[in-house]
């Protein structure tokens, strides 16, 4: 939130999948046995970077407020256009079929590809193949179009929202 009175305490790489922290201001935080085999290093405001030389770290607010500059609203409109663009992709359900998802990430790394095309590059058997694509076609995660080259074949991309 804007005016909260907040400190953010982000974990970068944590091998234990820990979540950011938000305290109060006045909060005092602790950290301790932190280990890493290759060394640990804590990361402050994003731009200093230190190497833990202690199993033990205090954490707590600085004196010194933070600045912000604020920019009119029509330099960043289109950064906020294109972060919505990405967010507003298609993501597949954690039911959908294996097969499925592995054709959707190949669709979205090499780009639009005939089944045939799909079947060569993820040496899928050619019955799985059709069953993914009918599935993500079904979800409305996939477009199918014809080809130019040849009408009798179908050319299969990510759908764009």
């Amino acid at each position: 939130m804007e005016n909260s009175n907040a400190i953010e305490i982000v974990p970068i790489c944590s091998a234990k999948m820990n979540k950011p922290l938000v305290v109060n201001e006045k909060a005092k935080i602790c950290l301790y046995d932190i280990s890493s085999a290759k060394g640990a290093e804590i990361i402050i405001d994003g731009k200093y970077r230190y190497k833990l030389k202690e199993e033990k770290i205090m954490i707590e607010r600085c004196e010194v407020p933070a600045n912000f500059v604020r920019f009119d609203k029509k330099i960043y409109l289109g950064l906020f256009g294109k972060l919505r663009e990405k967010s507003e992709r298609v993501i597949l359900p954690n039911t959908a079929p294996p097969s499925a998802k592995f054709i959707f990430k190949l669709l979205s790394y090499e780009g639009s590809m005939t089944q045939k095309e799909i079947i060569n590059e993820s040496n899928l058997p050619s019955r799985t193949v059709r069953h993914a694509l009918n599935y993500l076609l079904e979800i409305g995660a996939i477009e199918r179009h014809l080809t130019l080259r040849d009408t009798r074949q179908s050319i299969y991309m990510i759908k764009k929202s």
